[in-house]
């Protein structure tokens, strides 16, 4: 699959999980190839938490246990070990001895998955002011601000990637939105003859 074709199958879903949120659907999606690395991480394929969403304690779904990787505050990295575990609940998972840096959310479908990111995000007060920018720089930078991942370089790598993406997603992006003029014009097409036979 190519860049263009992943970004595609993802976009649409994006569009309807981010409307009305202040999120930015480039911002979804950029997000989620880097913490997927398109869609190849387990937790994405298996799990469809394609955003590296940690359980927290507040959260009473299925979880997994995976290894990840984290950084400390001078940069330096370390491993947290997963037991390759799926659990009924976060519970389940540290009674049988899980680190509790080591859950991830498991979420039903890929939809789950982009509105769980959205909630998530809505959830909780220190991401207030990725709603409020308006650009998908300007969201990468709050949500590194607010602690969405340990790495230092994070709004960084986020932008890097969407500069190399920003042309294939606003090419989709008009394809999606002649697409939906198309059919929109051929409903009100249908709708002016339907009012003519009615007249007849």
């Amino acid at each position: 699959m190519t860049k263009s074709e992943f970004i595609s199958k993802y976009y649409s879903n994006a569009v309807n999980s981010t409307k009305g949120t202040g999120l930015l659907a480039d911002t979804l999606i950029t997000q989620l190839i880097l913490e997927s690395g398109y869609n190849l991480s387990q937790l994405a394929t298996k799990y469809n938490n394609f955003f590296g969403i940690k359980s927290g304690s507040s959260w009473t779904g299925k979880v997994v246990s995976l290894s990840t990787k984290e950084y400390n505050a001078n940069g330096s990295s370390y491993t947290i070990q997963g037991t390759g575990k799926l659990y009924n609940n976060r519970l389940d998972a540290i009674k049988d001895g899980a680190n509790s840096g080591s859950l991830f959310r498991v979420y039903n479908s890929v939809i789950d998955g982009f509105k769980g990111w959205v909630t998530f995000l809505q959830g909780l007060p220190r991401y207030k002011k990725v709603f409020l920018v308006k650009t998908p720089q300007e969201q990468f930078l709050e949500l590194q601000k607010a602690g969405y991942a340990t790495s230092p370089t994070y709004a960084n790598q986020l932008t890097s990637l969407y500069n190399g993406l920003k042309d294939t997603i606003a090419s989709i992006q008009t394809k999606s939105n002649n697409n939906l003029a198309s059919v929109s014009t051929i409903i009100i097409i249908g709708l002016i003859l339907a009012s003519f036979r009615g007249f007849s």
